[in-house]
């Protein structure tokens, strides 16, 4: 009896220890998840914001503002802080898949979203 609990127990070992193994990835994966494209996906659009007026919505993808990329939020607020009146915002479009583009004035640097990073498709 104690042989078996034993063998059980080795068996269960090696189970577990096999399932624990690390992946591993090619330098080309791990080089690509580094240089993945990024944008921000507009989570919320609020009523009386500017994204409103240009027909923004949840699901879209914000790439650029006046040309400047804009991969983070922090990026996204330094490009708005810098409009000083209407300028074309990039966006991929989440009914078309496609990218498009719209103008949009900025009030006091803020349009009126709720964003968070995305890898872009």
């Amino acid at each position: 009896m104690k042989l078996r609990i034993l063998l059980l127990a080795v068996a269960s070992f090696f189970v577990v220890a096999e399932s624990a193994q690390p992946q591993t990835r090619s330098l080309a994966q791990v080089s690509a998840s580094f240089n993945a494209q990024m944008g921000l996906e507009i989570t919320m659009v609020l009523d009386a914001g500017a994204a409103k007026k240009a027909n923004l919505k949840a699901g879209d993808i914000i790439t650029s503002v006046a040309s400047i990329r804009t991969q983070t939020f922090e990026e996204l607020q330094r490009a708005l802080a810098a409009a000083d009146s209407e300028v074309d915002l990039t966006f991929i479009n989440a009914s078309t898949k496609k990218a498009d583009k719209t103008k949009i004035t900025p009030k006091d640097g803020k349009i009126g979203v709720a964003v968070v990073p995305v890898n872009l498709p």
